[in-house]
């Protein structure tokens, strides 16, 4: 291999490796920003009551129950303090590293349901969105039980 062919990887692969640093300063820097707070003790019986009829909705409508879940999520997350965005996957990047997993994973199965999600991928979505719901309105005994 010539000097010059090495020369250009090495530079290719610096400047890749400068954008992923630039990609993640902009980022941390994003998140800190955001003005989070936690739900007034009202607002959290309200999302834990509109949680409880998703889940039991599950059970006759497993795909509408799905999407009430990412709905419920989505609105807890703007009633804390996230940008109102449509798009998910800036939503998904404002996230904790530890929920933003299972935002994706779950969003990917509600993607998928048009096209015949089957209904085992269904609950497991629907348990992700519990966890992240859970995160999200700060119920550390409702993940104790379940």
């Amino acid at each position: 291999m010539s000097t010059g062919a090495i020369i250009g990887i090495v530079v290719a692969a610096v400047v890749v490796l400068g954008l992923l640093v630039l990609a993640a300063v902009v980022l941390r820097r994003r998140r800190s920003g955001l003005a989070l707070r936690p739900l007034e003790p009202r607002a959290r019986e309200q999302f834990s009551r509109r949680w409880a009829r998703a889940q039991e909705q599950f059970v006759d409508r497993p795909d509408a129950a799905l999407a009430e879940a990412e709905r419920i999520v989505t609105d807890v997350m703007t009633e804390r303090g996230y940008p109102a965005i449509a798009d998910h996957d800036r939503r998904e990047a404002d996230l904790p590293r530890g929920d933003r997993e299972h935002y994706r994973a779950a969003h990917s199965v509600l993607e998928r349901v048009p096209n015949g999600a089957s209904t085992e991928d269904m609950r497991a979505a629907m348990v992700r969105y519990r966890s992240l719901f859970q995160d999200l309105i700060g119920d550390d005994r409702a993940k104790a039980s379940h």
